[in-house]
């Protein structure tokens, strides 16, 4: 036992030591993949840790040679996996892994996994949204007919992991990706209690084609959300919104008003990055409010923030004045 613990040791050793070339890496991961698929099949529970170890490296860099093992580890984890794969973590790493080798075959194959809940003992808590999320994005770069359909389903998934709200999260971000804004819409504006506010803010930064007529109701339904991660998806949504931006009054008011610091610097920092990429946004009113701005704690963040933009002459002078408060 103890020699096999070493060796293992020894390949995780290897494969660490091989990060400096990604290339040299991905291969000896494929080899190890194929060392364990090759050996008894009770051994790929015993060579957990290695395997996994390899999954991150092949999901961080997928190469095509890593496509055949990968496919025959995932049906063997899928065999039995609460037992082979407690939380579905080792599948998704592969479905990861496996992207960018991805064939319109593989469908059923991404479509299954998407629709797979896992139960295990003891707690008996629904454990494989890693996967699910996981599938859904596999999904939206096989079918884009299939996976707004995917999506909208686990947007509305019961089993949603309340800390990473997966796989809700990633179903957000294929539905954004495919246009499909009336499923996002349709998600802000359940009440609060059908909702996580890290979804609520994915939504709404992802709703800038919504028609200009609506952002008034969005606006006043989360303008005094209590949630910092709400107020920045709305932020965004003003920031980027077709139109706009929209909201210049609000979010001028938030900044003089506002004792959140998290959510203040995510304002200004918002403002602030859109112009130095050349979208300028609200920055004269930024600058503008800034001159007068006293409370200390802002007055720090207003110079770090807009220190990026030192170059700019204007600016430049505002920054001396407020490091001089």
């Amino acid at each position: 036992m103890s020699d096999a613990k070493d060796e293992r040791k020894a390949k995780l050793r290897r494969l660490r030591g091989l990060a400096i070339s990604p290339a040299k890496q991905a291969e000896y991961a494929v080899e190890l993949l194929q060392e364990v698929n090759d050996a008894k099949r009770g051994k790929l529970i015993g060579e957990r840790e290695t395997i996994q170890a390899a999954l991150r490296v092949l999901a961080n860099h997928p190469t095509a040679a890593a496509r055949d093992v990968l496919m025959v580890v995932y049906a063997r984890f899928a065999e039995n996996g609460p037992l082979y794969d407690a939380g579905a973590y080792s599948r998704a790493l592969i479905l990861s892994a496996l992207r960018p080798t991805l064939l319109q075959t593989d469908l059923p194959l991404m479509i299954e996994a998407a629709e797979t809940y896992e139960f295990p003992p003891p707690q008996f808590k629904e454990e494989a949204a890693p996967l699910r999320a996981t599938a859904v994005i596999a999904i939206g770069e096989l079918d884009d007919h299939a996976a707004r359909f995917h999506a909208t389903r686990l947007l509305a998934d019961e089993y949603t992991d309340p800390m990473s709200g997966e796989p809700a999260l990633s179903a957000i971000r294929v539905l954004g990706s495919q246009g499909e804004q009336l499923p996002l819409y349709y998600y802000v504006m359940q009440p609060a209690s059908q909702t996580l506010p890290e979804l609520v803010a994915e939504s709404l930064r992802l709703l800038t084609d919504l028609p200009a007529e609506l952002l008034p109701g969005l606006q006043a339904r989360y303008a005094e959300s209590a949630h910092d991660v709400v107020l920045a998806g709305l932020f965004d949504l003003l920031l980027d919104h077709e139109s706009g931006p929209y909201g210049e009054a609000y979010l001028i008011e938030f900044l003089r008003k506002t004792d959140r610091e998290a959510a203040y610097q995510y304002l200004i920092t918002a403002i602030v990055s859109r112009a130095a990429t050349g979208r300028e946004l609200f920055l004269t009113p930024l600058l503008d409010y800034a001159e007068h701005e006293r409370k200390q704690a802002k007055v720090i963040m207003l110079v770090d923030t807009l220190s990026i933009l030192s170059h700019n002459t204007q600016i430049a002078a505002l920054l001396r004045k407020l490091e001089q408060r």
